[in-house]
């Protein structure tokens, strides 16, 4: 197996790496297509010895909207009606977050024109991450005809080297990418952001 290895670097504002069941930046931008697509699968695989009540205990919503502890716990297994996981972020120094939103349209536009613009109400869900380790496994369905994409991440907590994660992609069965990135490894004054070492296979 063919594998070459380089570093990037996490510049955005949150040095962060971001999944999303639709064509968006952000884990938080939501479109049509998000809610047309299927939702991200989501399976933890390590809690860090939390238990899955404890670890949606740091689930939260907008400040528009209350999901109390038993509708989180439906949410996060995907049991919720109307919610559904359309991004997740790693993050370099947070951990892991996932977010859900609820899709309620709201025609703006003449009936007659055949649009609507869409509004969504939305609730977060924080996964953070402090000295416990916490591994989840994602998959995401597109409509290219290539098999799922499937994720493993882990997220870990070092006293010196602070928050650590490492990501794998896979394409099918197959390996394609690893990615690995910790809170305390920074570039330098010409690239500014959290050195992200890649494997690509």
């Amino acid at each position: 197996m063919a594998r070459i290895m380089y570093d990037r670097y996490l510049t955005d504002a949150d040095c962060s790496v971001n999944i999303t069941n639709a064509d968006t930046e952000y884990l938080a931008t939501t479109v049509p297509e998000s809610f047309i697509n299927p939702p991200i699968k989501m399976r933890f695989l390590s809690t860090g010895g939390k238990s899955f009540e404890e670890l949606c205990l740091d689930a939260v919503g907008d400040d528009e909207i209350e999901i109390s502890h038993e509708d989180t716990l439906r949410m996060v297994r995907g049991e919720l009606p109307g919610w559904r996981l359309v991004g997740v972020q790693f993050t370099a120094s947070g951990g892991f977050s996932a977010f859900y939103a609820n899709e309620h349209p709201i025609e703006t536009l003449a009936p007659s024109e055949g649009k609507c613009s869409y509004t969504f109400a939305s609730g977060v869900s924080f996964f953070f991450v402090e000295r416990d380790c916490l591994e989840v496994e994602l998959e995401v369905d597109y409509d290219d005809g290539l098999p799922t994409r499937r994720y493993i991440g882990k997220v870990t907590y070092d006293d010196e080297v602070g928050v650590s994660t490492v990501l794998i992609e896979f394409l099918g069965k197959r390996k394609i990418q690893k990615m690995q990135f910790s809170e305390n490894e920074y570039g330098n004054e010409r690239i500014p952001g959290h050195v992200c070492h890649i494997t690509e296979y």
